[in-house]
């Protein structure tokens, strides 16, 4: 059991460091309002991917399609998380612009 450890750590860590930026896209889009592109990258990981990959993987791989799952799921996650951000940035952005023009008018007339 220790050497599975040892040769699946590596693949976790670098995991984790995955879904940090995948949780903060994904509270990103919880911030401006965004919720079905932040409701659809928090279930991407456990639901959309993990759930299939477990499924298939471990008939083909055994014991380690099992623990490489859950790095695989968030490597998908990431790449559906980059996708997402760069299908929407520009309306984001043109978005989030007009507002703060709107803004900048409303304090310019009530000052």
């Amino acid at each position: 059991m220790l050497a599975l450890a040892k040769e699946f750590s590596p693949y976790f860590a670098f995991s984790m460091v995955l879904v940090s930026y995948t949780n903060v896209i994904g509270v990103y889009y919880q911030a401006i309002g965004r919720s079905l592109p932040a409701l659809v990258l928090s279930i991407a990981r456990q639901g959309l991917f993990l759930i299939p990959i477990i499924m298939f993987l471990p008939p083909l791989l055994e014991l380690k399609g099992v623990y490489l799952a859950q790095p695989i799921a968030d490597v998908l996650t990431l790449i559906a998380t980059v996708t997402l951000y760069l299908y929407t940035r520009n309306s984001i952005n043109n978005e989030l612009s007009i507002k703060n023009l709107d803004i900048a008018k409303t304090k310019k007339y009530t000052s």
